[in-house]
């Protein structure tokens, strides 16, 4: 009888607390963010998805050198001062966040941008292409100064969450595949007789045949 007494009274004293906690927040600033609707500020030291400005990128792979998840891919052209980017790619897939590219990279060019939503319907759209169209491979190095400048802020977020499906302004991804759906085949037509042929004659009640 004591233990079915305790038993009661132990549920009623946890429930009170529970309640106590709950009518405490009812009088408090709202603390959920109404996702993806609602969106919070990240402070400036957030590591977000990467962005390289390729103007100034020098290929000197620093970055790859310090990658332990080895998500970089690049080629480069030139040589000292002259040195650029042909191809750089991220593979974001195996991006760990970890930021040790950033703080490798001697011209500042690699940040960590506050753009987090990675997700896609494979891996080829989760690459980031900052080196193609720059230049190829062999050419000869334009005069300084002419190299296409990235716009906007590195660290501004798109207004609209990114669909990993589609191409994202500044990098854009290969979209998924996708093979176009076969044509239906045109519905056989019987053919048409002759004018010429004559035409046979059937007694009542018979059905006339080919």
């Amino acid at each position: 009888m004591k233990r079915y007494l305790a038993d009661i009274w132990y549920g009623l004293v946890t429930t009170a607390v529970g309640m106590k906690i709950t009518l405490e927040h009812m009088f408090t600033r709202e603390v959920t963010s109404q996702y993806p609707d609602e969106k919070l500020e990240y402070p400036e030291r957030f590591r977000g998805m990467l962005f390289n400005d390729i103007s100034t990128c020098i290929c000197c792979e620093m970055c790859a050198k310090a990658c332990p998840a080895d998500c970089f891919t690049m080629e480069g052209a030139g040589k000292g001062k002259g040195r650029y980017s042909t191809v750089f790619d991220i593979h974001v897939y195996k991006c760990l966040w970890c930021g040790f590219c950033v703080e490798a990279c001697p011209t500042g060019s690699l940040v960590m941008s506050k753009e987090y939503e990675v997700s896609g319907y494979s891996r080829d759209c989760m690459v980031l292409h900052f080196g193609e169209g720059v230049r190829t491979e062999g050419a000869e190095a334009p005069p300084p100064g002419t190299l296409p400048k990235v716009s906007g802020p590195p660290l501004a977020a798109p207004a609209r969450p990114h669909q990993w499906d589609q191409p994202w302004p500044g990098n854009p991804a290969a979209a998924p595949k996708v093979k176009p759906a076969a044509k239906p085949a045109a519905p056989a037509v019987p053919p048409a007789e002759s004018a010429g042929a004559p035409k046979k004659d059937v007694p009542a009640g018979e059905t006339p045949t080919s």
